[in-house]
């Protein structure tokens, strides 16, 4: 995976989330400044469009968290002993930890290219440690 798509995952990962806040804020804005406002039809326009943003943030943390359980499933990122405690963190706390799967497994995820080969150890070999910086 590049760095660009991972960005754009992780970009993808915040934003049902602030989805959320900003419209918390916006909606205790308007109830605040409701009372200049001179009719309820144009503050009935804005909590449409306030409504619709919220939807489509959910929307979106859905289908990355339904992306995020088959990337789980589906690859080798995950240990298999961690797998069925992320399903349920990803379940119960929904669009608040997909950014927290994003940043443990895949922003942190190796950049593999075709012109770097991964080494390969046979059974009983260890690989070199890992020299601090």
């Amino acid at each position: 995976m590049t760095r660009s798509t991972r960005m754009m995952l992780g970009v993808l990962s915040i934003w049902p989330a602030l989805t959320v806040v900003i419209f918390m804020a916006l909606m205790i804005a308007f109830t605040v400044y409701s009372a200049e406002v001179e009719t309820a039809e144009n503050l009935n326009h804005y909590q449409c469009f306030l409504m619709s943003f919220l939807a489509a943030g959910v929307v979106l943390g859905y289908i990355v968290m339904i992306g995020y359980i088959v990337h789980i499933f589906k690859g080798d990122h995950v240990p298999p002993k961690r797998r069925h405690l992320w399903l349920i963190v990803l379940l119960m706390g929904q669009m608040w930890t997909l950014p927290a799967y994003w940043y443990v497994y895949i922003w942190r995820q190796p950049e593999l290219t075709a012109a770097a080969p991964q080494p390969m150890y046979f059974e009983g070999d260890r690989p070199p440690p890992i020299e601090p910086e």
